[in-house]
């Protein structure tokens, strides 16, 4: 039998996320990472409850992140990840004649970027997660019809 692991939505951004904040600190342990995730999203507990060998992987890949990179190379890191999250979401939407932008990309508290859908006059916001679900939706409504 086959078994499905779940990972946190956005798992790569939050790694880095939490990986840029862990770079600012002067030590840091799998205690301290623990709180700012577990402030930043709390959401994602549940996956880690459940499946308590999926956060000492998380861990461990930030861990050697901050080890082999600086606090610029990191903040790079999330910027060209913020941006192939965008090229995939106008891949998506492109194909249904849609655009998107990115609103919001700050790196203080674990934020989340934030994209704008534009499609057919309307306008519809969310994290990548949230509009690559959406997109899936649509696709499979274009599918039915």
């Amino acid at each position: 039998m086959e078994q499905t692991v779940n990972k946190p939505r956005c798992y790569k951004e939050k790694k880095l996320l939490l990986a840029y904040k862990l770079s600012m600190e002067q030590t840091f342990n799998t205690d301290i990472a623990y709180e700012f995730w577990a402030e930043w999203w709390p959401e994602d507990l549940q996956v880690f409850a459940e499946n308590p060998a999926e956060w000492d992987r998380a861990f461990t890949w930030v861990q050697r992140y901050v080890e082999t990179h600086d606090t610029t190379q990191i903040e790079r890191s999330l910027y060209l990840k913020r941006h192939e999250q965008k090229r995939k979401l106008n891949k998506t939407y492109g194909k249904l004649g849609g655009r998107v932008v990115i609103t919001k990309a700050t790196l203080k508290n674990g934020k989340l970027a934030r994209y704008l859908l534009m499609l057919d006059g309307q306008r519809r916001g969310g994290n990548f997660a949230s509009l690559m679900d959406y997109g899936k939706k649509l696709q499979e409504l274009q599918k039915t019809k």
